[in-house]
């Protein structure tokens, strides 16, 4: 529980998440600017892609996701459906970008990948 309420603190503080050259996110208003195009992320949305940044490059598992999400004691299978839909809606808005990706792993979790070869 102390895990959450800490992220949700740093969330509420946060300034800009630059995920790559060519893409930043606002996890308090929710605005992912990728390229040229804008888009108001709803707020399940916004809390996994902040929940993803916070583990660039490092595999996240549901639980994990679900429970960042919704709150303790909230993973189940209803929950596990909806983040795989947050999941591709999130995968439709960053396609624009060819250095990121969220990846997943049968049984796992998802993670968000970087290129590593970037400039910044």
């Amino acid at each position: 529980l102390a895990f959450y309420e800490r992220a949700k603190a740093r969330k509420e503080k946060a300034e800009i998440i630059k995920i790559s050259r060519y893409t930043a996110f606002n996890p308090v208003t929710g605005l992912l600017c990728c390229g040229d195009q804008r888009e108001v992320l709803k707020h399940n949305e916004s809390c996994l892609l902040y929940l993803l940044c916070l583990r660039m490059n490092k595999e996240s598992d549901k639980k994990y996701l679900c429970e960042g999400i919704w709150g303790k004691g909230m993973y189940n299978d209803t929950k596990c459906k909806a983040l795989k839909i947050y999941v591709t809606n999130l995968r439709k808005y960053l396609a624009s970008d060819p250095l990121i990706r969220i990846t997943n792993r049968r049984w796992g979790g998802y993670c968000l990948i970087d290129n590593l070869d970037r400039a910044d």
